[in-house]
């Protein structure tokens, strides 16, 4: 009899490395994308008019990226960070109290970090309040993380779809201009 090819073991070893995968890229998307595709915000109607295709593709691709940000709600936004945070770091600091420095360079002092800024929110949110919501999301989906990430990446999947036809109209068009 022939032995599977995909342990038990593998296929979860192959799945984190997904998961991995998939909470750094999503954040990348939610954060970082959209920055990189905003020229035509900062160029506006003074695009010459042999760029205006390329720069309605590059806010195509910004479009793409905020509609995957807006499909998410802020628990699952906030999750997105914390999952970002764990895969990407070593330690989750801002997601536990600690110490910073909230004095000047003479007067060293330190206070107690009760909040964190999230960058899927562009706020500051209260380590309690983010521990509490994504411990109930996660609660939601068994308390399975493996199901938590398989029920977002589902949620999100059309729509990345969209953002990476709207990024291969963008490659399209850059190789023209």
């Amino acid at each position: 009899m022939r032995q599977a090819l995909v342990t038990r073991s593998s296929a979860s070893e192959c799945f984190g490395l997904f998961a991995t995968v998939f909470w750094i890229r999503l954040h990348a998307v939610l954060t970082e994308l959209p920055r990189h595709f905003s020229t035509w915000e900062l160029v506006g109607s003074d695009v010459p008019p042999r760029r205006a295709a390329l720069f309605q593709a590059e806010k195509a691709v910004h479009d793409a990226c905020m509609a995957i940000h807006a499909a998410l709600n802020e628990t699952e936004l906030m999750w997105v960070a914390l999952a970002r945070h764990t895969e990407a770091h070593i330690t989750q600091e801002g997601f536990s109290y600690g110490l910073e420095d909230a004095g000047t360079k003479k007067k060293k002092r330190k206070v107690l970090r009760t909040s964190t800024r999230l960058s899927t929110l562009g706020k500051h949110h209260s380590v309690d309040e983010i521990t509490a919501r994504t411990q109930a999301l996660l609660a939601e989906h068994g308390g399975d993380q493996t199901a938590l990430t398989l029920a977002l990446a589902a949620k999100v999947a059309p729509l990345i779809e969209a953002l990476l036809h709207a990024m291969r109209a963008y490659l399209e068009e850059l190789k023209r201009a």
